[in-house]
């Protein structure tokens, strides 16, 4: 059954969140895990999931080439962390600072002490009682399920030098904001910001058609480029820049956009399209794409016989994977083959050129 819009946008809302958390843990110098699931056995289903799971070793820095230090939050990197193993169980909530119902219910240990295990810091015997892992994990569970947080729950191993840290992730206007210790998404998304801002520290790497981040993490990359870095820049807008709307919405504003072309003969409209791909930017050549109302377009170029008639239905197909073909989870071989679009090469230039009208 294919989701509503509704569905659709509050799923990617969460990715788009969960992919700023995760950048936000790499930033400062953890591996992360992200989307860790837990399994049952014996029947269908996940017992549920963690949105990351991150581990920070205790001597962690990230130089830069000139010799300067890129600077970790001390928000989250704490000062006695030095010489420590940090690690973080996170999760990403907008409604409520919580951990999911089956990490708190009576079985939430067992999970916790699983998270903790995977992050491989502890030999497999500590899980057994009276072992040290059973311990963190009893110690955690018991936290997450207070009614006040007065700092982030928090259970340590001296003798290992470890500590095992649960992270609520949320904005300030989530419920328990008030009584429990947590991570304001409001705060993240400046320190990333400012890390992510071009050429600042490090020299560019990165314009509108090279860039090595992908998937959601290079979608809100690329917002960040668009504003330049001293304005103000809330999290509702860097979603609403990141959430694609319906394709109903964006090909109602292209045909708005289309009506607005030169026009040629009769009611028809024209406009000259470079070529472009995701994996080689601009490239030479064009294309004229021409649109005399409806929901075609005819489409030529110097290599084809006849114009091509392109389809609403196509366009729709290469629009629902846009972000993935963008952010270079699915290429163009996946558009062609596996959805059956036979006028790629057209289509995604022209949704290249008139991505402003995606969101």
């Amino acid at each position: 059954m294919a989701k509503s819009l509704e569905d659709a946008s509050r799923e990617r809302r969460a990715e788009t969140l969960e992919a700023l958390v995760e950048l936000y843990l790499r930033l400062n110098g953890y591996f992360c895990i992200p989307n860790y699931l837990y399994h049952r056995v014996g029947a269908f289903g996940l017992r549920t999931e963690s949105d990351v799971l991150a581990v920070r070793m205790p001597h962690q820095r990230e130089m830069l080439p000139d010799g300067r230090e890129q600077p970790n939050d001390p928000k989250l990197v704490l000062s006695e962390s030095e010489g420590w193993i940090d690690c973080v169980i996170a999760e990403v909530k907008e409604p409520a600072v919580e951990f999911n119902r089956p990490l708190r219910d009576a079985g939430g240990a067992g999970l916790i002490g699983d998270a903790v295990r995977m992050f491989g810091v502890l030999p497999n015997a500590a899980f057994e009682s009276p072992g040290v892992g059973r311990r963190i994990a009893d110690e955690l569970h018991g936290l997450i399920k207070a009614i006040c947080w007065p700092s982030f729950p928090r259970a340590d191993s001296s003798e290992d030098r470890l500590w095992v840290r649960m992270i609520v992730f949320a904005p300030q206007t989530a419920t328990h904001a008030a009584n429990r210790a947590f991570m304001k998404l409001e705060e993240v998304l400046p320190f990333v910001r400012k890390r992510m801002a071009l050429g600042e520290p490090c020299s560019p790497y990165r314009d509108q058609n090279v860039s090595p981040w992908r998937g959601t993490k290079r979608l809100i990359v690329e917002a960040f480029d668009r504003v330049p870095s001293h304005e103000n820049y809330p999290l509702e807008q860097l979603l609403d820049e990141v959430i694609m709307v319906s394709f109903e919405v964006f090909w109602q504003r292209l045909k708005n956009e289309c009506s607005t072309w030169p026009s040629l003969e009769g009611a028809s409209r024209a406009k000259a399209i470079r070529k472009w791909s995701a994996d080689k930017g601009d490239m030479d050549g064009q294309f004229i794409a021409v649109w005399s109302g409806g929901d075609t377009l005819l489409c030529n170029t110097e290599d084809t016989d006849s114009p091509r008639t392109i389809s609403r239905a196509e366009f729709e197909k290469v629009y629902n994977v846009w972000q993935d073909y963008t952010g270079g989870a699915k290429g163009r071989s996946y558009i062609v083959h596996d959805l059956g679009v036979q006028n790629a090469t057209w289509i995604i230039p022209i949704l290249h050129r008139h991505k402003h009208l995606m969101h």
